[in-house]
Formats: structure tokens, C-alpha cells, sequence
């Protein structure tokens, strides 16, 4: 069975909402079950990677209008 896509909001981009989103991203669990997407802030989800150090495997800008890419494509 094909994985399912999973979008995730970045919640309130002044608040814990991107640090929050990118430790999902972090849990292997998650990528285990699913194809997650977080819906936020390009620049915020990565100053906020820096800030925390998160250790994110690949993370993929997606802009509107563009299909979701298959394998992801690192920025």
C-alpha cells in the first residue's frame, strides 16, 4: 500500500507552530506512515531548522501550481 501525503500547517509562525512542525518531521514514525508536508514560511521553516538544529532529511520547497514531487528535490 502506497503511503499517503500529509500536510502539516506550520501553525502560528511567531509561536512554537515551525519548531513543532519540523519535530514531526524529525520522527521516524511519521516518514514511516507517510509522506508529510508542511504548509508555512520557505525562510522561517529554515531559520528555524538553524536555530534548533532540527535534522531534517530532505526538505523540499514547493511552490503553488507545481505537482508534488515523487522523490523531492533539495534547495
Amino acid at each position: 500500500m502506497a503511503k499517503p501525503t500529509v500536510a502539516i500547517t506550520m501553525g502560528d509562525p511567531s509561536g512554537v507552530g515551525p519548531e513543532v512542525a519540523l519535530k514531526a518531521l524529525e520522527a521516524a514514525n511519521v516518514r514511516a506512515s507517510c509522506h508529510p508536508i508542511i504548509l508555512g514560511d520557505w525562510n522561517l521553516l529554515q531559520r528555524t531548522m538553524r536555530r534548533t538544529g532540527a535534522r531534517i532529511y530532505r526538505l523540499v520547497r514547493w511552490q503553488p501550481g507545481e505537482p508534488l514531487p515523487k522523490q523531492g528535490r533539495k534547495v
